[in-house]
């Protein structure tokens, strides 16, 4: 057949079937092909959820999901220091079960260990608890400002699996107070990809 005659054939491709040879067409940089398909297709009209409701329901989830993003760095570091603190544990209770009369050294190693174990408690965990205090007071100011609510309820809709884990620290979280600086940069950059991504959608409705 033709070529001419094939071109008149173009309108008639399955979305499938066009995007396979668009593809095709992109990876032997055949331009003139590209537009011929991409011409050819079919326009439709359509009616969609309004979007003023639509963009900003799909940014509230990006920003949650970001969020969590920095949540599961958190957590991944709180598993690590349980561990380390689980082998501490261990080492000290072999340590004495191991003691003899003749050890003159048992009670600094055993010290060494209580040493240890407070440094990665009282060190390291809260730490780490205060940096997960300034992630979720940053999306709650995040929250509240722009959708009156708090980020319990936001979590509770997008992430629940990750409010249940938070759920079990809520204690921990509750006796530390965070720089106020790092909670308003981290609800800062929660504000910078909410704005892009409302741009982007508005780009691309």
């Amino acid at each position: 057949m033709k070529k001419a005659n094939l071109i008149k054939l173009y309108d008639r491709f399955t979305p499938e079937e066009r995007l396979r040879l668009v593809i095709e067409a992109l990876a032997r940089e055949d331009e003139v092909e590209i537009g011929r398909l991409i011409q050819a297709c079919p326009y439709k009209t359509y009616t969609q959820t309004d979007i003023a409701f639509a963009i900003p329901a799909k940014a509230a989830h990006d920003v949650i999901q970001v969020a969590c993003q920095d949540l599961d760095l958190v957590r991944g570091r709180l598993q690590m220091i349980e561990s380390f603190q689980c082998l501490i544990t261990v080492l000290m209770e072999k340590w004495t079960e191991a003691k003899t009369e003749e050890d003159v050294w048992f009670e600094e190693i055993r010290e060494i260990f209580e040493v240890l174990s407070e440094v990665v408690n009282r060190g390291f965990r809260r730490q780490t608890i205060t940096r997960l205090k300034v992630a979720l007071e940053g999306l709650d100011q995040f929250c509240k400002s722009k959708f009156s609510l708090d980020s319990k309820t936001l979590l509770k809709a997008f992430a629940q699996p990750y409010w249940k884990w938070l759920e079990a620290l809520l204690d921990e979280l509750a006796i530390v107070e965070p720089p106020p600086a790092d909670v308003a940069d981290y609800e800062k950059s929660l504000i910078e990809g909410w704005n892009v991504r409302i741009r982007m959608g508005e780009d691309n409705p």
